[in-house]
């Protein structure tokens, strides 16, 4: 999440949708939460972010969220985390990590991402790093983006941009909160192709899934079909 008390902005950032692009491109209006900790502040979804009380405290703040096709956003994610758990990231993360709670830096924030991360070094492992053996054995750890735009089927967010329209949306964005220059740096962008104009409803990553975790997927993701306006594929389509 991003606040910009001098520009009435609450941002949802979802995993996977632009979030390190737009922290680097909003940094310069960005509030330090300094009433909230670290671990609180950044992918936290809209149910975290009421029982947070942050939008009584901005109750006419400008709410918006950039989403992404979940067929290229669950595969990205997954990149993510492998990559993480590959080479001399897999032993650097967890080594800088262990010495941040040692000299008790955001003890309980990096205990969690520790927690995590050997977490999902286990299920890489069992899953031989492939991902359709991981997806299909863990579609849990894959949240929806309407997580963070909807609540019982009903949208708490003003503004919703997508990553496919990203440049177009963000301009938008600007002009809504008064905002008349700001950094145009990507951050976080393994395929360039995901920064550029294209149809949202023609995944970059579609090929990567089996006929059955397409389905698989359908059913965990449904509300972000069913809200965002994506199209889900079917199997016996293809």
């Amino acid at each position: 999440m991003l606040i910009s008390e001098t520009h009435n902005l609450i941002l949802m950032l979802p995993q996977k949708c632009g979030s390190s692009t737009l922290e680097t491109r909003l940094h310069c209006i960005q509030t330090n939460l300094k009433n909230f900790k670290r671990e609180q502040t950044k992918h936290v979804t809209l149910r975290q972010a009421q029982e947070l009380d942050i939008f009584s405290q901005y109750p006419s703040y400008l709410t918006a969220c950039f989403v992404r096709n979940p067929y290229d956003r669950v595969y990205s994610w997954f990149q993510t985390v492998k990559t993480a758990n590959t080479g001399r990231k897999s032993e650097e993360g967890p080594r800088e990590l262990k010495a941040k709670i040692a000299n008790g830096v955001d003890v309980s924030f990096n205990k969690r991402r520790l927690r995590a991360r050997e977490t999902n070094k286990r299920l890489l492992e069992e899953s031989n790093y492939d991902f359709n053996d991981f997806y299909k054995a863990n579609p849990q750890r894959f949240n929806p983006a309407t997580n963070f735009t909807h609540l019982g089927g009903h949208q708490l967010v003003e503004f919703i941009g997508t990553v496919e329209n990203f440049e177009d949306d963000f301009s938008e964005l600007c002009r809504r909160i008064n905002l008349i220059t700001a950094s145009k740096e990507n951050a976080n962008v393994a395929n360039p192709n995901t920064a550029i104009l294209r149809n949202k409803n023609k995944p970059l990553y579609l090929e990567k899934y089996s006929l059955e975790n397409i389905e698989r997927l359908n059913n965990y993701m449904a509300d972000d079909f069913t809200f965002l306006g994506y199209d889900s594929i079917k199997p016996n389509s293809l």
